[in-house]
């Protein structure tokens, strides 16, 4: 006789990662991000610049290059914005 409780994925049949941007093409929408809050501050870039720039690289390094290059103050709480503008996106 089995006693533990069921959870919610009891029932669940097939869970499907999407590691490779197939259901969700992260590798389009984030760089769009990047660029577009890049521009904000000065350093214009296209998606495909910062996706050949910053792609396999994490979201530090992108901020330290963004407060590197542009003409505008970039602050700590602009990795947050961009965090949240991606996360925005990406529901939408």
């Amino acid at each position: 006789m089995n006693t533990r409780p069921r959870s919610a994925l009891s029932d669940t049949r097939l869970v499907i990662f999407d590691c490779d941007g197939v259901l969700v093409d992260t590798e389009r929408i984030g760089p769009a991000v990047g660029a577009d809050m890049a521009a904000e501050v000065g350093w214009p870039l296209t998606p495909g610049q910062v996706r050949h720039r910053f792609l396999g690289r994490p979201e530090s390094y992108l901020y330290e290059q963004v407060r590197a290059h542009a003409t505008a103050p970039v602050g700590p709480k602009w990795l947050d914005a961009y965090r949240k503008k991606v996360r925005n996106v990406f529901a939408a």
